[in-house]
């Protein structure tokens, strides 16, 4: 499959083996089961054929358990919440804290991007360089 980058060029995807794991309550009462209509899925999804494995070579984690360790992959810790990763047992993270900077494994966000009426105009515009046809024709 094919995506295109920044340039315009087209670009075969990477197959990625990956696994949600210790997910807040939250997380799954905003998406249940179907946790491919997250955002972090629906990011990495653009880059990479997203293979759902038990034996994954990214496990996307919160901070809320255990069984990550059981993952020797890379850890990307995700929080919407006021916690800081131990840096030992993740490798990646996003999270709130604006001043939070550990070389560059860390990306911070603001969480009402991901919820509520925010939720659509950042669908929006993480599609706005998406186009069809019948976009051509109206302007």
């Amino acid at each position: 499959m094919k995506h295109q980058d920044h340039d315009g060029e087209n670009m075969e995807k990477k197959d990625l083996k990956i696994k949600f794991v210790d997910m807040s309550p939250s997380f799954n009462v905003n998406y249940g089961n179907d946790y491919k209509t997250s955002i972090i899925y629906q990011l990495l999804s653009r880059r990479y054929n997203l293979i759902d494995s038990d034996d994954p070579q990214l496990a996307v984690c919160e901070f809320n358990g255990i069984e990550f360790k059981k993952y020797d992959c890379v850890r990307l810790f995700v929080s919407a919440e006021n916690y800081k990763p131990d840096f030992d047992l993740y490798d990646y993270c996003i999270t709130l804290f604006p001043d939070y900077k550990f070389q560059d494994r860390c990306f911070t966000t603001h969480p009402m991007i991901t919820h509520g009426p925010h939720r659509t105009a950042y669908d929006k515009a993480m599609q706005k360089h998406y186009f069809t046809m019948v976009d051509l024709k109206e302007k």
